[in-house]
């Protein structure tokens, strides 16, 4: 039986930014990020792209928090799979 997370993924991949979102990421040398950096890229709402994380966290990214200025900053890693890209191409 698929676990919740795992529908939740496969249920996402039909929406267009998520999908662009996963191509994105795993199409850069830099595999870190933040939500801003997928609101720029893909011009999606901040609430948008911190969906689409909450999504991939525990199936493709990594969380990374940042203590700077006396402020915390998330960053999210790409597990490092080559595999998913050949299933995203087909």
């Amino acid at each position: 039986m698929l676990s919740c997370k795992l529908l939740e993924f496969i249920k996402e991949l039909s929406n267009e930014d998520f999908y662009n979102a996963l191509i994105l990421i795993n199409s850069r040398i830099n595999n870190s990020f933040t939500e801003n950096f997928l609101v720029k890229e893909l011009t999606i709402t901040l609430d948008r792209a911190q969906e689409i994380i909450h999504t991939l966290i525990n199936n493709l990214i990594n969380i990374k928090k940042l203590e700077l200025d006396n402020k915390t900053i998330e960053t999210y890693t790409l597990w490092d799979n080559p595999a998913v890209l050949g299933f995203l191409l087909y």
